[in-house]
């Protein structure tokens, strides 16, 4: 486009009228354009909704699909989240406190095997030194990461703390009643 210096963006989203399914890269990759060479992160949006559009820069945040475990079978469900936007949603949700981590998001994490704290609500800023994400430490790592596509050295069970408020607000009564509990290997 001869009216856009694609050097001024590090994000672009391309609104594409076709009938395909929507697409992101994770992270940003390298492109060459008529303003020369562009470090930035695209989402191809094929269905403009505002879900789609927060799942699609959700990956180019750095996040993959946030997934459930089935229990009965000891397999990672893809999508199977639905309380995050990188999951089932179909709505706009906040991130899970690992996602948020992975994005640059949180800095409120501790890693413990022992002890007692209070968890903030993960969907507003809290101060330094409040807690919005525990991390504990696996002893043994769950088959489902020895099939995993990247190298992971050391799995968590993530702790987080869900309120009505702001996009999270319409999720059923029984996510605020307790924490979540996630399976992550963001170090």
């Amino acid at each position: 486009d001869p009216n856009v210096n694609f050097n001024e963006y590090s994000r672009i989203i391309l609104d594409v009228s076709c009938n395909a399914l929507s697409s992101a890269i994770i992270g940003k990759g390298i492109y060459e354009t008529q303003d020369g060479t562009v470090r930035a992160s695209v989402s191809w949006i094929y269905y403009f909704a505002p879900f789609v559009v927060s799942h699609e820069l959700g990956h180019n945040f750095g996040t993959h699909h946030a997934n459930r475990m089935d229990c009965l079978n000891c397999e990672s469900v893809e999508y199977g989240d639905e309380f995050d936007v990188m999951g089932a949603s179909q709505q706009i949700r906040h991130f899970n406190a690992p996602h948020k981590e992975e994005a640059g998001w949180l800095d409120n994490t501790i890693t413990v095997t022992e002890g007692e704290y209070l968890i903030k609500p993960i969907e507003t800023f809290q101060p330094r030194g409040s807690v919005q994400q525990i991390k504990i430490p696996l002893t043994k790592k769950p088959a489902f990461y020895d099939k995993s596509y990247w190298p992971i050295d050391t799995v968590y069970y993530s702790l987080e703390f869900r309120q009505p408020i702001a996009y999270d607000s319409e999720m059923p009564d029984s996510a605020y009643t307790g924490v979540f509990i996630h399976l992550s290997a963001v170090p």
